[in-house]
Parts: structure tokens; C-alpha cells; sequence
């Protein structure tokens, strides 16, 4: 017989001794951060101050854009509509995080910007694109500009900020609760491009990377960028930065990546990006989902639903002869959320149901959902396998941690961009890898 208040009191003092250690560990790393800030980063922050670069030319024109470094480190990017338009229309400012620029080279079709810290460089690729339009099938040029900002150091931030100003109305980005046609009047703070709740002022359920403007510019951010979007009415800033809810877990460099296509025409623009990036539909939908209407159960039983409920409401429509193309059962027909079988309560003889439902010309799907319950048997077992995605406990405390800390900012950046500490940064990285404990993500 299990003795319930033994199994208590073991629960109690690990979750006891398990925290103390967590708290010892927490102040070593906080004491190893005040040894390596005070005697590694000021040194090198006072060096740093000792460094003077003023380049000789501060502008400079490639292609159709022209670029001009301003005081404050930032770099004006200027675009030239078409070639019967001399006037140049300022496009965006780059180098939002001010890094000190040390210097930059123009090799035929590439721009390289290097910064004073070394670590931080800014290439910019050109590239004729010769495309073919479908309407006029006369052979055109689009200029296609690649931003790759890079850093060995995964915790730089980076940040450029695009004008909505006289450059055109734009369309695309993120969906949200109150739409806009073009979207140069959405408001939004600084969040995360993945789909979340539209109604709580976020992005909704569609979230693309890619920018079209009626001047005939085009913005796509390659998919691997940990992007957050902000916007007013005035400007569309890009912030590439590993932070939640980006993780990053091999510690490897990052590289912000994002290109700008220009052509004068915007339909063919748009084409362009269709048949380079953004790809095709490979087939066609069913005519009858697109001509009849698809009926769920959701709206009218909500999870309160059985066989009696889904027959009941198939024949009611069948009688009032509505057309039909195909009957959604949707949320809780299974026993616990990640299970992929009736529950045997509410549809004893699911062969059945879905056999009378056919007969009555209706085409059935059922809801489904990448979330497993933990109340169901199959949540260990997908676990074992390793089906799930899974997350670092004490690396994932620390990040966080370290997000809300500047001053552990300051120090885990310089120590991770430190030449010295490579070698016990890769120990670091066996040892993370290996041994440390995880457990599956678990969302609320």
C-alpha cells in the first residue's frame, strides 16, 4: 500500500533542495557577471571610446538606390522610381541600433558595410532579374537588391525601419481585428510576425513576410529571420532579434536577411515574386467547397456534440434543401485533445454515423488541431518518441532572465563575441546539448 504522505513530503523537499540550488546557481552567474563586466567589458568599452573613424565619403549611389551615412550612424536609403524620375525618394533608414560604421567597399554588384567592433557587417547583393510578362509577353528587367546584416554574436539586434510616406500604397504583412486596404494606416506595436489572437491586438491567423507597394517596390524577409513588426503611419520597422518568442538554441550566428525587388510595373512585379518566391498553388480546390456552403457543428452545438445531435442537424439541412458540399464535426469528438479516436461515449458506432451522413450527400472532415492534452495517454508515449517539441528548462529560465536584464545583456553579449572564451563556449554547447534536461513545450 502507498503511503500518500511519504510520497508529499519526498515532493516537498525535492522542490525545496531543487530551487536552493537553482538560487545557488543563479547568484554564481551573477557573480561571474560582475568579475568579467568589471575587469573584461569596461576595458574593452574604454578602448572602444579611444576609436575615432571618419570615413571620406559618406554617400554613395548603387544602381537605382543611393545611400547617404548620416551623423547619427544611420544609413539613408534612397530609391529612384524609374529612370524618366531623376528625384530620388527616401525609402527607409537602416541601422536603426546605430552601430559605428569603420568603413565600406563597392565591389561591381556588391556593397560590403563594415562597423568598428568587427563582428557586425551589412552586404548588400544586386541582381538583374529578366522575367517575361504574361500579358504583353514582351521581356522585362527587375532589379533585385539582397540586405544580409550578420553577426557571430546570436544576441545582436537589428533593426531598419521602412517609409510609408510617398512611397506608394502598400499591401501584405500580418492580418489583424480591423482591416486596412492599403495598410499604410495600421497602427501596431513592435510583435512578433507569427500567427497569434487578432483580437487582442496582435497578428491574426495569416502572417506573410512580404511587402508590395504601388510604386513597384516589393519587401520579402527570408522565413528563418526571428522577425518582430512594428507599425504607424509613417514607417514599417523591421527588428530581426533572438528573444521570445524566437529561441535559439545552437548558439550559432545571426544573420538577417531581406530583399528589395524594384520594377516599374507592380503587376508584374507581384508576378515576379509569385514564380521566384512565393510559389503557386499546384491544384485546384473542389468546385463544390467553393460553390456550396461547408457546414460545422461548432456553430451550432459549439463541443456539445454526439451521433444523435450531428444526425439531427445533416437531415434538418437536407430537409429545408439547402445546398451542401460538406459537413464539418468539430471541436471534441475525441476523448482528450492530440487523440485521434472517437469517443466511444458520444459516437458509439462512428462507421455508422459517417456511412448515413454520405447518404445524405454530405462529404464529412473532422477539426484537428498540433496540440496534445495532457490528460490523454498518448501525451508520454509522443513524448518517448520524440514527437513533441520540447524545451530547456534552465536555458529558457536564463533567457529570460537575461531579456530583462541590461546589464546581463551587456555581459553575456561580449562574452559570447569574445575570441578567448570559444573553447569553453563549445563546452558549454556539448554540455547544453547532452545533459541537459527537457520537457515538452506547454502552452495554456
Amino acid at each position: 500500500m502507498i503511503d500518500i504522505r511519504e510520497w508529499l513530503w519526498f515532493g516537498i523537499r525535492l522542490f525545496v533542495y531543487s530551487t536552493f540550488l537553482f538560487i545557488i546557481f543563479l547568484g554564481l552567474i551573477f557573480l561571474f557577471a560582475l568579475w568579467y563586466y568589471w575587469f573584461v567589458v569596461r576595458k574593452r568599452s574604454r578602448n572602444k571610446q579611444q576609436i575615432t573613424i571618419k570615413l571620406q565619403n559618406r554617400s554613395f549611389v548603387f544602381h537605382t538606390l543611393s545611400f547617404q551615412i548620416s551623423d547619427d550612424e544611420k544609413i539613408v536609403l534612397n530609391v529612384q522610381i524609374s529612370p524618366l524620375e531623376k528625384q530620388l525618394i527616401e525609402l527607409a533608414q537602416l541601422n536603426g541600433q546605430k552601430y559605428k560604421i569603420s568603413s565600406f567597399d563597392i565591389h561591381d554588384e556588391q556593397v560590403e558595410i563594415k562597423f568598428v567592433d568587427s563582428t557586425n557587417c551589412l552586404i548588400i547583393k544586386h541582381e538583374y532579374l529578366e522575367q517575361q510578362s504574361c500579358l504583353s509577353k514582351q521581356t522585362y528587367f527587375v532589379h533585385e537588391y539582397t540586405f544580409v546584416w550578420s553577426s557571430p554574436n546570436y544576441r545582436s539586434c537589428f533593426n531598419d525601419r521602412f517609409n510609408l510616406i510617398e512611397t506608394g500604397y502598400w499591401y501584405g504583412g500580418g492580418t489583424q481585428k480591423t482591416v486596412y486596404w492599403p495598410i499604410n494606416q495600421f497602427v501596431t506595436k513592435s510583435q512578433a510576425l507569427i500567427p497569434h489572437d487578432a483580437y487582442k491586438n496582435m497578428f491574426g491567423n495569416v502572417c506573410e513576410r512580404y511587402w508590395l507597394s504601388s510604386l513597384g517596390l516589393a519587401l520579402f524577409v527570408d522565413p528563418l529571420v526571428p522577425l518582430f513588426v512594428s507599425m504607424n503611419k509613417k514607417h514599417l520597422e523591421l527588428t530581426s532579434e533572438y528573444r521570445t518568442p524566437y529561441r535559439q538554441k545552437r548558439f550559432i550566428s545571426h544573420k538577417f536577411q531581406y530583399r528589395l525587388l524594384q520594377h516599374v510595373n507592380m503587376c508584374d512585379l507581384h508576378l515576379t515574386m509569385i514564380n521566384r518566391y512565393l510559389g503557386k498553388p499546384i491544384g485546384t480546390p473542389d468546385h463544390r467547397m467553393i460553390t456550396e456552403p461547408i457546414w460545422s457543428t461548432w456553430a451550432q452545438f459549439k463541443q456539445d456534440i454526439n451521433t444523435e445531435k450531428i444526425l439531427d442537424y445533416a437531415e434538418e439541412i437536407v430537409k429545408r434543401n439547402f445546398p451542401r458540399s460538406q459537413l464539418c464535426i468539430d471541436d471534441n469528438w475525441t476523448p482528450h485533445y492530440g487523440a485521434y479516436d472517437f469517443d466511444r461515449k458520444k459516437f458509439p458506432d462512428p462507421k455508422k454515423m459517417i456511412s448515413k451522413l454520405k447518404q445524405l450527400n454530405f462529404r464529412v472532415t473532422l477539426w484537428t488541431h498540433p496540440f496534445v492534452s495532457c490528460k490523454s495517454s498518448l501525451f508520454i508515449d509522443y513524448w518517448r518518441r520524440g514527437l513533441l517539441i520540447n524545451m530547456n528548462i534552465l536555458s529558457s529560465l536564463l533567457d529570460l532572465i537575461i531579456e530583462r536584464s541590461t546589464f546581463l545583456q551587456i555581459v553575456f553579449d561580449d562574452f559570447i563575441s569574445n575570441p578567448k572564451c570559444q573553447h569553453f563556449i563549445n563546452l558549454i554547447k556539448c554540455i547544453h546539448e547532452r545533459f541537459f534536461f527537457t520537457l515538452p513545450g506547454i502552452s495554456l
